[in-house]
């Protein structure tokens, strides 16, 4: 049973299929494991805000007294959220976090990565794998601190995350120094006529023009697997007007 649970607790692991609720008397925190196990327990050694773990601390998940997770680190609502190390049976990892998820060892991405919410409502399904109650549709981006020179956008591919996505590449850091705006949209999943991708796209693009005066006709997009074919439809509807909702109408017009 312990060498059944040494597999499953890891963070690497990306589908989960239920979430545990733990409590700490201790510290009066909860602590929701991204899978199940009714007789874990857990410790945080932080601060509490509305009984959820925030602020840095030590985060440990013991089955039957046996140490199985760790994570000594900066901690959000709950989440792991900037700088921190966590360990369990199968990896250790020490960088960046974002909401949970492991982002890069690379922890200066912690100064220029920003997460923007664009809505609380998934009607289309355009986001899948991010939890069973989460239904924000957002996007990440990297802002230079020079006036950008282009936008460089990297669509996921099929039901795969975004902070996975970053951790796969390395073209958004190349971007960055070179003075690009990267921009990476919650789009995983989708629809058949795209639709609702391109709406959210342009939503997306156009709060970037006008809060960073990024040069309009300057944008890249590319994407891994059904993150590239998203691209490659939105460019050619965008090229040929074909949508109510193309880059130009939207943008440019």
């Amino acid at each position: 049973m312990k060498q059944l649970l040494q597999i499953i607790f890891t963070l690497t692991v990306s589908t989960c299929f239920g979430q545990t609720k733990l409590f700490d008397a201790a510290s009066g925190c909860n602590y929701h494991l991204p899978w199940l196990c009714d007789e874990c327990t857990m410790k945080w050694t932080g601060d509490c805000i509305d009984s959820l773990p925030n602020g840095k601390g030590v985060l440990t998940v013991s089955f039957e007294n046996e140490l199985v997770m760790e994570y000594n680190g900066h901690m959000s609502k709950g989440d792991f959220n900037g700088v921190g190390k966590y360990k369990d049976g199968m990896s250790e990892l020490e960088g960046y976090f974002a909401d949970g998820n492991f982002i890069s060892s690379d922890t200066t991405i912690l100064d220029n990565l920003t997460k923007v919410i664009v809505s609380t409502e998934d009607p289309h399904s355009l986001y899948i794998n991010d939890g069973a109650a989460n239904f924000n549709l957002f996007y990440y981006k990297m802002v230079p601190k020079t006036p950008p020179t282009g936008v460089l956008v990297i669509i996921p591919s099929g039901g795969e995350t975004v902070e996975n996505l970053i951790k796969q590449i390395s073209l958004h850091k190349v971007a960055f120094e070179k003075g690009i705006l990267v921009v990476f949209p919650s789009i995983n999943w989708g629809t058949n006529d795209r639709f609702a991708e391109n709406s959210l796209l342009n939503n997306i693009f156009k709060e970037v023009v006008e809060e960073h005066k990024a040069p309009k006709d300057k944008f890249i997009l590319c994407g891994l697997s059904n993150g590239g074919m998203i691209s490659l439809t939105y460019s050619i509807n965008a090229v040929k007007m074909q949508t109510p909702m193309s880059l130009q109408k939207e943008l440019l017009g």
